[in-house]
């Protein structure tokens, strides 16, 4: 995949950059079976002062799917700082959720093939500036969007959208208490954040599926999934 492509090409340290947001646009279903191609390309690199921030876009038929890569010491290029961090999005809060995290949730999603140390080693996750292995940041964002769909009576191959930043880590065992935000006139999108321990972990979520019903005029509604 690109990013890794990116990373061992000696763009970054592979060892300290960390996802810092994601974007995905889905163009059409997955085949049940076949090959697919993708193309990779850097869109973007933000200088950031002691940081770069390299943004890698993915396309292929069925996505277009975007990384935002935050790495320590490679800014300072005199390049463009890029866009600012988008206010908080404002607004009542509809529902909340709570997602429960494994213990082993991090060592079950390096089957998907993201095998970076930081989350299964400890001193590579000190390296990187964590105090312990952390869950990956598309892991804390997939569960959040499972439980999404569920609770807005979709399912989650109907998502047409997904981004969110990565602002904090989540550990495995973490619970994260999900708040969705009403979006009047838009039935079938949603807006969230997620935070654990105290410390907001995504921000600028927005999800739209096909189909969901909406959001706003309802009380706030305490749910968890897995109850």
């Amino acid at each position: 995949m690109g990013p890794d492509a990116l990373g061992e090409l000696g763009a970054f340290d592979v060892t300290t950059a960390v996802h810092g947001a994601q974007r995905l646009l889905v163009r059409g279903p997955l085949p049940p079976s076949g090959e697919l191609t993708t193309h990779s390309r850097v869109a973007e690199v933000w200088d950031k002062g002691s940081a770069a921030v390299f943004e890698v876009e993915v396309t292929s038929e069925c996505f277009v799917a975007t990384w935002s890569l935050f790495a320590p010491g490679c800014g300072g290029f005199d390049g463009d700082r890029g866009p600012s961090t988008p206010a908080r999005a404002e607004g009542p809060t509809t529902r909340r959720l709570s997602v429960d995290t494994h213990h082993r949730q991090a060592a079950l999603y390096r089957l998907l093939g993201d095998r970076h140390a930081m989350h299964i080693d400890p001193a590579a996750a000190r390296a990187a500036g964590m105090p312990r292995p952390f869950l990956h940041g598309l892991c804390s964002l997939a569960a959040t969007t499972l439980a999404l769909a569920r609770r807005l009576g979709t399912h989650p191959a109907e998502l047409l959208e997904l981004e969110a930043r990565f602002t904090a880590p989540v550990f495995p065992g973490d619970s994260l208490d999900v708040s969705v935000l009403a979006d009047p006139g838009a039935d079938s999108e949603a807006r969230f954040e997620a935070t654990t321990e105290g410390r907001r972990a995504l921000s600028g979520g927005r999800a739209r599926f096909r189909s969901a019903p909406p959001t706003d005029g309802h009380p706030i509604q305490e749910e968890n999934p897995d109850a």
